[in-house]
């Protein structure tokens, strides 16, 4: 009997450690779900994730290579902008260096030697994107007697719309002063 009894006592005692084995592996099994899908959906997070990224990198360059481009056409602009500056104060100053040109408050003037009548001499300047001179002071009249010296010069003032009604080349009537 005691044999039985020993056997009934193990046998129990198995069951018990089969049974807290059984639960425990439900245990481990069912947390290995919970990790599975824990997994899963922080992984679908990060894929998520990661395509926004990207989608995010793809557009900053796109920006990017469009600025760089942007950049480029500026100095293209800017370097020609100077050419022409440099080319211009070359020509101004060349100008300057002969006789008949004058420079006199931002402005730049010819003394013409030919001879032409104040219709041929105003067609002579329109052509060329100028005008005949206008004088707005004492200070400009003054400066066109001294430099034409004893030479005639044509002004822009003209009465040809009204005779008697003078106005300037511009269009803007004289002061006196």
């Amino acid at each position: 009997m005691s044999d039985t009894i020993s056997d009934n006592v193990i046998g129990t005692e198995t069951e018990g450690i089969n049974r807290e084995r059984v639960e425990m592996m439900v245990a481990i099994y069912e947390i290995a779900d919970l990790l599975c899908v824990h997994i899963n959906t922080n992984n679908t997070n990060y894929t998520q994730e990661t395509h926004q990224l990207l989608t995010n990198i793809t557009d900053l360059t796109k920006e990017r290579d469009q600025l760089l481009i942007t950049i480029k056409d500026f100095n293209t602009v800017n370097d020609q902008l100077e050419s022409h500056n440099n080319n211009l104060t070359i020509e101004k100053k060349e100008l300057l260096s002969k006789k008949r040109w004058k420079c006199y408050q931002s402005s730049l003037f010819y003394l013409s030697s030919e001879r032409k009548s104040w219709t041929e001499s105003r067609r002579y300047c329109t052509e060329r994107g100028a005008n005949l001179i206008i004088i707005n002071n004492r200070e400009e009249q003054e400066f066109v007697r001294k430099w034409s010296d004893k030479d005639r010069v044509w002004i822009g003032l003209t009465d040809s719309d009204v005779e008697g009604s003078w106005k300037w080349v511009d269009g803007s009537t004289p002061t006196s002063g």
